[in-house]
C-alpha cells in the first residue's frame, strides 16, 4: 500500500495496487469528505451500470438519478453529499448493517422528516419504538403502504376515512364506475373515476330535471311511472331484439318461417 497527496487537495489518500492499477481506498468519513476533489482520472472507472454488481441493483437505481441506466462521478458525488448531510454519525457507514436512528440528522425540516419517515416506517412493519432500522424494512413497501392511509398513491380506499358520509359516496362510487386498487390492496378510487362519476352526475340531473320542466314530457311520456317502464324495458329487451330479426329473416325469406318458429305446442 502506498500513501500520495494531490497537489491541490490537503487531504492524504491512501491507495491499494489491484490487478495492475491503483485504487483510491475510502476508509473513513475523511475520505467521503474529500471524494470530490479526487482526480478523476484516480477513479476506477468513469461510469457502471446499475445492474450486473455486487451492489444492490435498487441502490444504485436511487443513485442514478437521471434515469439513463448508468451511475456516473456527479450522482455519485451527489449520494455522497446527501448522506454526509443527512447523518449525525458515520460510524455506521463503515461499520455496515443496520442503521441506528440515532445517526440521521435532525436539526433541520428535512433530518426530520427522514427520521419521522423511518419511525412510521418500523411502526408499521411491527418494529415501532426500534432503534435500528434495515434494508429489508424500508424495502418492504407492501407492508409499509399496506399500514398506511395516506400512501400517495393517488387512489382514496373506503377504509381510510372517517366520515361515513364520504365512505358512503366512495362505494357508491365504486358501485357505479368500479373500483381502483390502492397500493395496500384494498379497494378506493381514483382522481379520474371521481371527476367521471360528479361529471355523469351533473348530466343526469341537468337531464332529470330538464325532463321535469318540459311540457310535452318527452323525456317522461308516462310521467312519474317513466323510469319503472324503462327498467321493464331493459329487461326485455333482447328479446324484443331477437323478436325483430326474426320478422326481418322471415319477410327476406319465407322458407325461414318455419325454422325461426317454434311448435305452437311449447307454449301451452
Amino acid at each position: 500500500m502506498i500513501n500520495t497527496q494531490r497537489l491541490n487537495s490537503g487531504h492524504l489518500w491512501q491507495f491499494r495496487r489491484t490487478g495492475g492499477i491503483y485504487q483510491a481506498q475510502i476508509k473513513t468519513v475523511e475520505d467521503l469528505h474529500a471524494l470530490a476533489s479526487l482526480d478523476p482520472k484516480l477513479w476506477v472507472a468513469l461510469s457502471c451500470p446499475v445492474n450486473d454488481l455486487e451492489i444492490d441493483r435498487k441502490t444504485l437505481e436511487l443513485i442514478d438519478y437521471d434515469n439513463d441506466g448508468r451511475v456516473r462521478i456527479e450522482e455519485v458525488l451527489n449520494a455522497v453529499h446527501w448522506v454526509l448531510n443527512r447523518l449525525s454519525n458515520f460510524d455506521a457507514l463503515f461499520a455496515g448493517g443496520d442503521l441506528p436512528l440515532s445517526a440521521i440528522r435532525n436539526n433541520d425540516p428535512e433530518g426530520q422528516a427522514l427520521l419521522a419517515s423511518a419511525q412510521q416506517i418500523l411502526a408499521n412493519t411491527g418494529h415501532a419504538g426500534a432503534s435500528h432500522i434495515t434494508v429489508a424494512q424500508s424495502a418492504n413497501t407492501a407492508k409499509i403502504f399496506g399500514q398506511s392511509r395516506f400512501n400517495g398513491d393517488g387512489v382514496i380506499a373506503k377504509e381510510s376515512v372517517e366520515d361515513t358520509d364520504i365512505a358512503q359516496l366512495i362505494q357508491e362510487i365504486i358501485d357505479t364506475l368500479g373500483a381502483d386498487t390502492d397500493r395496500s390492496g384494498q379497494s378506493g378510487i381514483g382522481r379520474k373515476k371521481l371527476e367521471c362519476f360528479f361529471t355523469e352526475l351533473q348530466a343526469y340531473d341537468q337531464w332529470w330535471t330538464g325532463g321535469e320542466a318540459e311540457a310535452d314530457n318527452e323525456v317522461f311520456p308516462l310521467g312519474e311511472s317513466t323510469p319503472t317502464a324503462y327498467e321493464s324495458l331493459c329487461n326485455i329487451e333482447r328479446k324484443l331484439d331477437d323478436f325483430f330479426a326474426r320478422c326481418q329473416l322471415a319477410a327476406f325469406d319465407s322458407r325461414a318461417e318455419e325454422p325461426l318458429n317454434h311448435d305452437v305446442t311449447l307454449y301451452n
